[in-house]
């Protein structure tokens, strides 16, 4: 079993949001909405994973993949797509105890 700790961030597209149309604190609240996070991807023979917290869920190869390539947030990237079904996994209680319990689904 192999284990990697990512460091997942959002990408920084310089500030398409100009600072005229911010109110007086907005920007600081824009920056703060979302914080790099620590994921584990874990390759364990050929199935593969991903652990956000104390939840885990069922990854294809190529999510694997293209997650260690590119750990970025962003709309219609493989982070924010698996970011988000580890929270509906969390939310609905699976993918708690893995290894010991099954991994969240694939279809989660």
């Amino acid at each position: 079993m192999k284990i990697t700790s990512l460091c997942v961030e959002p990408h920084d597209f310089d500030k398409p949001i100009t600072t005229d149309a911010l109110s007086n604190n907005a920007e600081d609240l824009l920056s703060e909405r979302v914080k790099p996070y620590v994921v584990d991807l874990i390759d364990d023979e050929g199935s593969y994973f991903y652990r956000l917290d104390d939840t885990t869920i069922e990854i294809t190869a190529d999510e694997y993949a293209n997650i260690l390539v590119n750990p970025r947030l962003y709309y219609f990237s493989s982070a924010l797509k698996l970011q988000m079904r580890a929270q509906r996994a969390s939310l609905q209680r699976l993918g708690r105890n893995w290894p010991s319990e099954l991994a969240a689904p694939l279809g989660i």
